[in-house]
């Protein structure tokens, strides 16, 4: 894209959330835009899923106008600026590639796990596992964090509650679990919600009762938070 095409994006949306723009714009806060961009970054997704070119072109599209709505709204209100965004993603970018840009850095790495890690390191996990656990996302990307890191540390399910059934069969239930749960009324969104923030408050209870960080907790008492019979 030519700068001027960008210029002419950002004027665009000046435009609409000036005084004589579009009202619907003009009334446009922060939390209304990040709920849509949730949304659309779901329609990228499944753009991407399904190798939709010109969907992806689509959807890619509606994310920078979000980015530039983003820009205004936090410039009008005196929050943040375009400046200081880009600024603070070009110093994460150095900052998290020491073994790129430093050239007097030691750190070598030959595979993406090593990277990773290092990541991990450089932000300090390690020290604040259950910390990194609090998302606010989707309730089921959040499980597969909270799922993902009970793995790292060897927390797995017991033999006698494993499903021993093909992957299509686990999909059909799961889909069979959502649909009987919103038909009584409840919503399996903000019920798994409910249950992983129990679940991390528990374990922040265990990790202030048992005086040590959560690498060092008894991994069965973990599971009885985890799986309570």
């Amino acid at each position: 894209m030519k700068k001027n095409n960008m210029d002419k994006l950002e004027k665009i949306i000046m435009k609409l959330r000036s005084d004589d723009g579009c009202p619907w714009d003009k009334e446009l806060t922060l939390e209304k835009l990040g709920q849509l961009t949730v949304e659309e970054a779901y329609e990228l997704l499944d753009a991407v899923e399904k190798k939709d070119t010109l969907k992806i072109v689509d959807e890619l599209s509606d994310i920078l106008t979000h980015l530039i709505f983003y820009f205004q709204i936090g410039d009008s209100l005196n929050q943040f600026s375009k400046d200081q965004i880009i600024d603070n993603a070009y110093q994460k970018l150095i900052s998290r590639h020491p073994h790129v840009f430093d050239k007097s850095s030691k750190k070598k790495f030959n595979t993406a796990e090593e990277v990773e890690q290092n990541w991990s390191s450089l932000k300090g996990e390690k020290n604040k596992i259950l910390e990194n656990l609090k998302f606010n996302g989707p309730s089921g990307i959040s499980a597969e964090r909270m799922i993902k890191k009970m793995l790292e540390f060897e927390i797995n399910l017991d033999e006698k509650n494993i499903l021993d059934t093909e992957t299509e069969y686990q999909v059909d239930l799961l889909f069979n679990i959502y649909f009987q749960m919103i038909q009584n009324g409840k919503s399996p969104e903000a019920e798994l919600r409910m249950k992983l923030s129990s679940i991390r408050e528990k374990l922040f209870d265990l990790e202030k009762k048992e005086r040590t960080s959560f690498e060092n907790l008894d991994r069965n008492k973990i599971k009885k938070i985890l799986f309570p019979e």
